[in-house]
């Protein structure tokens, strides 16, 4: 009787957690089981569910013995049960993460990102500029402001919240583009510097030319020498920039990450030598450039990778060629964890970013302050450890999304912290113009 109880109230909830969304029958018989001898709460279900798939994600078959014994064993209790679960979890998310490379997903990179995707004109009626999606006057922000000229991304980073905002195989492509860039220069004052970022709502670079959007980008940026215009990308395709005369307010910049992250999180995008080596062109192209160290994850080894992803930049890369260098952390929002445990529970993601430790940070999750400290405090001290020059003295560094106390701890530019969102901005826009018109 307990046993078609417990049965029942389980066909009733199970729909509305993310069991639905199971595709390996052995993983359902898991849970069916389980579920069978002990009579859970839509709520217990749903964080069951949360707990069994981000072990999945994680390839760890710890939880296994626990659920598999226990469900069996009648003579626990369900909040004994429970409690084992949710301490094995505990546990796993205090161990240092240990990141081994998955199965290549990035072989025959164009066939999967083109194939399946719709790309489809759009007069969408929407505003294609805003201030950052994240722009915060409880974090210290560098008001940047945004152009979403597509919406979506066929790059499969396991963290980006930009699959959770757009129908997952459709690229929208605003049209009419030229109009409505100029729709937004009515509003700024010529006499100010205001920084563009392209790359927010797709990567800036990924589609190319599609339907004339470089093309009217530069035109744009020629007629407006105010407007500092940055392409934010993880990929290398750099031949539109190669094979045409750039306006001078025109920049690139690559989001860099150790080769662990870009295999097994960054999938689809281009390599770290990729986007090194595009980055060399365009500079020798007489281009400009920038690099966004963001986000940084924190896993075993993970001080001497970042460390190996610094000294190659320093390799390759004089200051001087280097608008700026920003740092972040991984700061994900609830839509976006939804979206990577969904992909687990069909087997179409296999990720450790939700094996770190988070906490709630002004609405959104990221790390602690103390991991925070530590990684802010080791990578910014690396541009210096192996550099005959102190490379935080002669480029301009920022974070990314953080609390003013993360800038406190590591004196990051040493001068003086921005006092305000405003203050950033425009230190950030004098030193970007500054610096373009002396390379």
């Amino acid at each position: 009787m307990i046993k078609a109880k417990a049965k029942q109230k389980f066909e009733s909830i199970k729909d509305q957690t993310l069991y639905k969304y199971l595709e390996d029958d052995s993983d359902k018989k898991l849970i069916d089981d389980l579920s069978s001898n002990y009579y859970l709460s839509l709520q217990e279900l749903r964080q069951l569910m949360e707990i069994f798939i981000d072990f999945k994600m994680w390839e760890d078959n710890s939880l296994l013995p626990i659920i598999m014994l226990q469900s069996n064993n009648l003579h626990l209790s369900k909040e004994q049960l429970l409690n084992s679960i949710h301490q094995k979890y505990k546990e796993t998310k205090e161990s240092t993460i240990t990141i081994k490379e998955y199965p290549n997903l990035n072989k025959n990179k164009h066939h999967l990102i083109t194939s399946n995707i719709q790309t489809t004109k759009t007069n969408s009626g929407k505003k294609i500029s805003g201030m950052c999606p994240v722009a915060s006057t409880k974090t210290l922000c560098c008001n940047l402001r945004t152009i979403d000229v597509i919406q979506n991304c066929a790059f499969g980073c396991s963290y980006c919240s930009i699959q959770t905002f757009y129908n997952k195989n459709q690229i929208m492509v605003e049209d009419n583009l030229d109009e409505k860039l100029d729709a937004i220069t009515s509003d700024l004052n010529p006499l100010k510097l205001y920084h563009f970022g392209v790359g927010q709502s797709s990567d800036s670079l990924l589609f190319g030319n599609i339907n004339g959007t470089l093309d009217s980008l530069m035109n744009w940026a020629l007629k407006n020498p105010n407007i500092l215009l940055e392409f934010k990308t993880k990929s290398n395709n750099i031949d539109y920039f190669i094979k045409k005369s750039i306006p001078t307010n025109v920049f690139v910049s690559w989001t860099l990450n150790t080769e662990t992250i870009i295999k097994n999180e960054e999938h689809l995008t281009a390599s770290l030598d990729e986007r090194l080596q595009a980055a060399r062109r365009l500079l020798d192209h007489k281009m400009k450039v920038a690099f966004h160290f963001h986000p940084i994850v924190y896993y075993k080894n993970w001080k001497q990778e970042y460390q190996s992803v610094i000294s190659r930049l320093q390799d390759n890369f004089h200051p001087s060629e280097i608008l700026f260098i920003s740092l972040g952390t991984i700061t994900m929002i609830k839509p976006a964890i939804q979206e990577m445990r969904i992909k687990g529970a069909k087997g179409l993601l296999k990720s450790k970013i939700l094996q770190m430790p988070m906490e709630k940070v002004y609405g959104r999750l990221s790390y602690p302050m103390e991991i925070k400290k530590e990684m802010f405090t080791q990578v910014y001290s690396m541009f210096n450890s192996n550099s005959n020059s102190n490379w935080t003295d002669h480029i301009f560094f920022y974070l990314c999304m953080e609390p003013r106390e993360c800038w406190d701890f590591i004196n990051i530019n040493k001068e003086s912290i921005p006092s305000s969102n405003e203050n950033l901005e425009s230190e950030l826009c004098l030193h970007i113009h500054q610096k373009m018109l002396s390379c």
